[in-house]
């Protein structure tokens, strides 16, 4: 086993795949329900846009692993589909910074490390390296992690907006 076989990894990348296909859905379905609030809301406009970016990647990665291909077009498509999801946490945290707002620092720091982590792994691919397979897959799974946490907290906080609009109308504070 010293070549890398991404023939091995198929029933991985078939499960994070669908995985990631599902959240997107969900997630696409609940955004609808908040156009209004992710409409009048630039950084949740952008927050929302970037999750769905970014899983819309992490399908396209599952799908460069499942079609059948030499092992240099693999690296390629692997690091170019981490690229974006490299950046636009980046981004995020650029801007954060610069309009001084509260970091999510494990969320916003794992969100920039992991596709960074899977570009490594597809180097390692690319040069036949067996082990790196192992580091996108972990480095994968690891972002599908985070990326559910990101999308979470955006909906908790559309959640939260509905509850300060709510008690703004009945005039009761929010705890």
């Amino acid at each position: 086993m010293n070549t890398v076989q991404p023939e091995l990894w198929r029933d991985f990348f078939i499960t994070f795949g669908q995985s990631v296909a599902a959240l997107l859905g969900l997630l696409f379905v609940a955004n609808s329900f908040h156009l209004d609030k992710l409409g009048a809301d630039p950084l949740l406009h952008r927050r929302a846009h970037n999750i769905s970016l970014v899983m819309l990647f992490m399908f396209l990665e599952s799908l460069a692993v499942l079609i059948p291909q030499n092992r240099i077009a693999l690296a390629v498509e692997l690091f170019a589909t981490n690229v974006p999801q490299f950046y636009l946490p980046l981004a995020v945290l650029v801007t954060m910074l610069r309009r001084k707002l509260a970091i999510p620092h494990w969320r916003i720091s794992l969100g920039i490390l992991c596709p960074l982590i899977c570009m490594i792994g597809a180097v390692l691919v690319g040069f036949d390296i067996w082990w790196g397979m192992h580091v996108v897959a972990i480095a994968s799974a690891i972002s599908l992690f985070v990326i559910v946490t990101n999308a979470w907290a955006m909906m908790l906080g559309m959640w939260r907006t509905d509850l300060l609009s709510r008690d703004e109308q009945s005039g009761s504070p929010t705890k």
